[in-house]
This record gives structure tokens, sequence and C-alpha cells, in this order.
């Protein structure tokens, strides 16, 4: 009898184990965490942007690091000023100047004034009344200058009213995240992915923006669609046509889109990496997602 009981076991576990290869058994397109990411207990999270984040530089030499730049955060009505002249500096200064965002025009405590032309952010020099433009650099902000100035009034997206129990819900990334997967592995690089999502319960989300820039040193800005994972499935998004901000309507968007349901994780990765063999190098890079979020 109890040797029966000992070999009953015994099978339960040879199947457990079974069971557990088979299921982490890799598959062509998965998502692949590396190293620092295999763990069960990797966060997910619900975003909601609450930053606004503005780029302006400034070339004023022939030297490629004779550029001044700002960055700028926005949180409401608050603003964090971030410097750095590349000649001089290898980080922005920290801590930051903090100003404060009125009637479209911000205020340091410094007693430095800063507002913005069409196309750019302009300093007025407190003693000398002399003002000097910065120009704007889309690719590197997650939000058009007129997004931040004058933002919609709540309830809105784009002139569209949204319905009770809907939002938006906007997700940047840029290099913080690097992670591989299959079709990765003879790469020599990394690629860059946003922060495991999840959908929250009794909610559903569909897909209304999404895109990537790559900023390569030469200066030019190339516009790609990033891999989209959808419960460690790529969707295969092989066209750009979730990547126009200015035709994004919410009515049709929730007869055609993609819907991702109650409970489902959202992973996107860069469409390429940046390492040897794959081509040019991009100094920077700046993912986006939109999603429309409503009762499910």
């Amino acid at each position: 009898m109890k040797k029966s009981k000992l070999f009953y076991n015994l099978l339960i576990l040879i199947s457990l184990i079974s069971s557990c290869n088979n299921s982490n058994s890799k598959k062509e397109g998965e998502l692949e965490l590396n190293k620092n990411q295999q763990t069960l207990s990797e966060e997910l999270s619900n975003v909601t942007q609450v930053e606004k984040i503005l780029y302006f530089e400034k070339q004023y030499g022939t030297n490629d690091n004779q550029k001044e730049i700002y960055k700028l955060i926005f949180t409401g009505n608050k603003v964090e000023i971030y410097y750095k002249n590349e000649e001089f500096d290898q980080d922005f200064e920290n801590p930051p100047t903090k100003g404060e965002l009125k009637d479209g025009i911000i205020y340091s405590p410094d007693g430095y004034t800063y507002f913005f032309n069409k196309n750019g952010l302009c300093e007025e020099n407190p003693e000398s009344g002399e003002i000097g433009c910065i120009p704007f650099i889309r690719a590197k902000s997650t939000n058009e200058i007129e997004e931040v100035i004058n933002p919609e009034p709540p309830g809105y997206f784009k002139g569209q009213n949204l319905k009770s129990g809907e939002k938006i819900i906007k997700i940047n990334w840029s290099k913080e995240n690097k992670t591989n997967y299959t079709r990765d592995m003879n790469s020599s690089g990394f690629r860059y992915s946003s922060k495991l999502l999840k959908v929250p319960n009794g909610k559903k989300w569909i897909l209304i923006y999404i895109n990537e820039d790559f900023t390569f040193e030469n200066g030019h800005v190339v516009g790609s669609v990033p891999d989209l994972f959808i419960d460690n499935k790529d969707e295969e998004i092989n066209n750009r046509r979730f990547s126009n901000p200015k035709d994004i309507n919410l009515s049709r968007a929730k007869d055609e889109n993609i819907k991702i349901y109650s409970g489902s994780t959202i992973k996107a990765i860069s469409s390429r990496t940046n390492g040897k063999g794959v081509g040019n190098n991009f100094i920077e890079y700046l993912g986006e997602m939109w999603f429309l979020e409503i009762n499910d």
C-alpha cells in the first residue's frame, strides 16, 4: 500500500514538471524578457500620462556638441526646467529650475520668464530685456506645444466628447527598458520597450495611436510602428494606419480598431535594434501609444 502511494505521488510530480516545461517552451514571435525582467513579480502598471515633456534645441556653432538644450516637464501648471549646454555639460542641470505656467507664460523664481512662439521656446533676459528663442523638437517631445499651453477641457479629446466612463490613456517610453525576443537572438543590439501594462478589471482599451521616432546623428527623424504584444503575442501591425494623430475618430475606433480586454497585458518594443550590423545607430528614441478606455 505504501509503495503504491509513493509511486502515485511520483507520477504526479513527473506530470507537473512536464507541464511546466511545455508551458515555458518558446514559440516564434513570443515575447522573451531578458534576465533583468524574468520575474513573475514584474510590476503591472495602469498608466495615465500626467507629465507632458517638451524638448527645445539650438545649435550655436559648427561643432555637433555646440548645442543648448531645454527639457521642460509639465505636471498641471507646474513646470520643471532642465537645461544643459552639450559643449560643457554631460547631463541636465539637477535639480531643475521650477516654474509655473500661467496664461501660456512660464514664470520662474529666478526672475526669468519663458513664452512660446509657433515653433519654439523664447526667453526674456530680466537684465537686458533681450529675447532669444530655441526651436521645438517634436521627435523628442510627448506633446505638441499647443496641447501644453492650451489643454482641452476635461471630457474632450481632439474636439470629441468623451462619454461617461471613457478616458484617454497615453504611454510614452524611451531607452529606459531594454529587451530581446526570439527573432533578436542573433542580433548584437537591444530593443527598447514600454513598461508591461495591464488593462484594469472591468475596462477595455481600444488602440487609437501607436508610433515611434528614431533620431539619428545627422538630425534625421524616422517614424515607424513599434512591435505590439498583447498577452505575449505579437499583434503584427504592418502599416501606419494607427500613426496619424490628426485622424483619430473615437466612434470609428470602437468599431474598427484593436481591442484589448480586461486583465490582458500589453507591451510595445522598438521595431529595430541599435547595434552593429543593423544599420546606422540612432541617438534618440521615443515610443508612444494612446488608448481609449471604456467600460467592458
